[in-house]
């Protein structure tokens, strides 16, 4: 304070000596004037500072205030945005209907197509075949045994044949072996060819590509008449060589019918000449009755998908307990459900399909099962019979004349042999059949057939150039069973006992199954 006042009196003009009253109010005076401007200085001091503040936070405010609508605003757009996106993805999911519903109409199409080509082609086949037939068909058994009319149109299919596929198809190699049953048909066109390709920007010659079909038997499927081999290069374009991969497998199958047509036509014209001469039934007729014959015994085409089931796991495991088909049902069925498998039982024991019996097992007394098989207790038994070497007779002892006279002497010993419910069948070339219903044993089925054997021995000759010769017979012979789930069975069964017999020839061979379903020869 004292800085202070001398201060103020040097700036009035003071001495230090002089102070006169009526100065000190007005030095008092200044004194309060000049604090008040030091508090007023010190107020805006403040006041500056505050304002700055304030100033700087509605800055930040501003700021802030900026982001937050840009958010928004881009909040905005993103909504817009997922929207415009939401609203595309229905539209497509739309597109993308529509589209999969055209796909099934196109894909309905194509099946039709498909179905109408392969009607097509089949009826084609059907229409030459026919046409082929009908030249011959009403005067058939006239023709001369030496001609077969079919022969020459089969060379001018593999001629066509040939072309087409080398040709335009570009494949590389073919194959094609046409052969009929009998012993006169057994090579009825043969084509064995290749050729190169020299279109290297198409084809990969790293690689090839071989189909193989078999012809087949239309009546008995398992009986192959030739075989069609064809390779190729495939196409360096997958997407290319996968549609030509169906072209061509189509295009096989409709030439493995027309071969097949055309093999059995000739085949069936051969054997309804020696039909007419042997005066036996044709191949068609036991299909039919030994077909008619084996559904009136046939258990299983009167059992549902379970009880036949069930049936077949008792017909492998006679005797076992309960539990154990029980248990291989369940795990074969993928369930846990045994009202199934009860119902099944009932059914099969009220129809004295199975009979029950008692068994130990597991130190327990349990149901066992066992099959009542009335396939057995009919008795059908079938014969095939061949005669041995029969092609060294059309060839070396008179030819086709003496072949067809020894085919009717065997033909009438076979008639003269047996009942007249028993049904003799010529099946093929030199092989004969003859179907035994209700045969009361094996003993006068072995009789018959030994009887029939031992003529031909004796009696059924041939003569040549002053030499003389006996045709003998190989037979094969078996019973309905168990096993047999059609016709195919009992025929597949018999055939295998007749490859027996002609390994040695002039015998009888028996082919039967033991209860695991092992052939068995005696």
């Amino acid at each position: 304070m004292t800085i202070r006042h001398n201060s103020v009196i040097h700036h009035y003009g003071f001495t230090r000596g002089m102070q006169p009253l009526k100065d000190i109010k007005k030095i008092k005076l200044a004194l309060k004037a000049t604090g008040s401007q030091s508090r007023e200085a010190k107020v805006g001091e403040k006041k500056g500072g505050l304002r700055h503040r304030l100033d700087s936070e509605d800055a930040l405010v501003e700021k802030h205030n900026n982001t937050v609508a840009k958010s928004h605003g881009s909040e905005r757009k993103l909504t817009a945005e997922m929207k415009k996106l939401l609203s595309e993805n229905r539209q497509l999911k739309k597109k993308t209907a529509a589209l999969q519903n055209q796909i099934e109409i196109l894909n309905e199409m194509l099946e039709g197509i498909q179905t109408n080509y392969q009607i097509s082609a089949e009826a084609s086949v059907n229409l030459l075949s026919d046409l082929e037939y009908n030249k011959y068909k009403s005067r058939f058994v006239d023709i001369d045994i030496e001609c077969y009319p079919g022969q020459e149109k089969l060379k001018e299919y593999g001629k066509n044949i040939k072309d087409f596929f080398l040709n335009d198809m570009h494949c590389s190699y073919l194959y094609i072996n046409c052969r009929g049953i009998t012993e006169d048909l057994k090579n009825l066109l043969t084509i064995t060819i290749s050729k190169k390709q020299k279109d290297s920007a198409s084809f990969d010659f790293t690689r090839s590509r071989v189909y193989y079909f078999d012809l087949e038997d239309m009546d008995l499927p398992e009986r192959k008449l030739g075989r069609i081999i064809i390779g190729r290069y495939p196409y360096k374009s997958m997407e290319k060589d996968c549609d030509f991969d169906k072209r061509i497998e189509a295009e096989i199958l409709i030439t493995k019918r027309l071969l097949e047509k055309c093999i059995l036509e000739i085949q069936n014209k051969e054997l309804a000449i020696k039909d007419a001469l042997t005066g036996l039934h044709s191949r068609k007729f036991l299909i039919e009755r030994l077909t008619e014959e084996f559904n009136s015994v046939d258990l299983f085409s009167k059992l549902n998908a379970h009880e036949s089931a069930v049936l077949k796991m008792i017909m492998k495991s006679e005797g076992v307990a309960s539990s154990i088909i029980r248990n291989q049902f369940l795990s074969k069925q993928k369930t846990r459900n045994e009202d199934i498998l009860n119902r099944s039982l009932h059914k099969l024991k009220s129809s004295h399909m199975i009979d029950v019996g008692n068994v130990k097992y597991a130190g327990e007394l349990q149901e066992c099962y066992y099959f009542e098989n009335s396939k057995i207790s009919y008795d059908l038994y079938l014969a095939i019979l061949d005669l041995d070497h029969f092609k060294d007779v059309n060839d070396n002892w008179g030819g086709h004349s003496v072949g067809d006279r020894i085919l009717r002497e065997f033909a009438d010993i076979i008639k003269k042999n047996i009942r007249t419910t028993d049904i003799p069948v010529r099946y093929g070339g030199e092989e004969f059949i003859i179907l035994f219903p209700r045969s009361i044993n094996y003993s006068r089925i072995f009789s018959v057939l030994n009887t029939i054997r031992l003529i031909c021995e004796k009696k059924l000759t041939v003569s040549w150039n002053g030499k003389k010769r006996n045709v003998t017979v190989s037979i094969g012979v078996t019973q309905i069973n168990k096993f047999d789930m059609n016709i195919n069975y009992i025929i597949n069964r018999a055939d295998a006992a007749l490859y027996k017999a002609k390994k040695k020839r002039n015998r009888i061979i028996m082919s039967s199954q033991n209860d695991e379903g092992d052939l068995i020869y005696h």
